[in-house]
């Protein structure tokens, strides 16, 4: 390979690597984002642009768009189409049509979204009489908050009065 190139080619595989990092995250993203408001919403922005990305022909994924222009820079043929019918194609459904492929990367983000709506509208009833016993204490005796503070092994003990 001429040694001109070499950087192009290099480029082309870290950006299929982000590639590759980027659906992890579209599809395992939600195991991480309980309890974590900003991963959550981001999380979410990914999995709406992720829609928007594979239904609209226009734009084309930046990621894709990159890596097309780095191997054509190192003297590769670049794949056409979407980064995610080529993955797919080549590790688990070989000839598969794009629609269907598609489909289903829009079916598991909508999925996902579910699973998100389910989390706000509906708490686990455990967690929500957790928070009720706990603002029924601290409403009838708001020292409790302080005692429990105080008898937790990782709060040095306060000196009273």
């Amino acid at each position: 390979m001429n040694p001109s190139v070499q950087p192009y080619a290099a480029l082309a595989d870290a950006v299929l690597l982000i590639h590759l990092l980027w659906c992890a995250w579209i599809v395992f993203g939600w195991t991480l984002t309980r309890g974590r408001r900003v991963l959550t919403w981001l999380h979410i922005g990914s999995l709406v642009y992720a829609i928007f990305i594979e239904l609209t022909p226009w734009p084309p994924c930046p990621l894709t768009v990159a890596e097309n222009w780095l191997e054509m820079r190192a003297g590769l043929v670049p794949a056409s189409g979407p980064f995610l019918l080529h993955l797919l194609d080549a590790i688990v459904y070989p000839n598969l049509p794009e629609w269907a492929v598609v489909g289903a990367a829009v079916a598991i983000c909508l999925a996902i979204l579910a699973i998100y709506l389910r989390r706000f509208v509906k708490r686990p009833s455990s967690q929500r009489e957790f928070f009720r016993i706990r603002e029924e204490a601290i409403r009838k005796d708001p020292d409790a908050v302080k005692d429990f503070l105080r008898d937790r092994e990782d709060v040095p003990p306060q000196k009273h009065d």
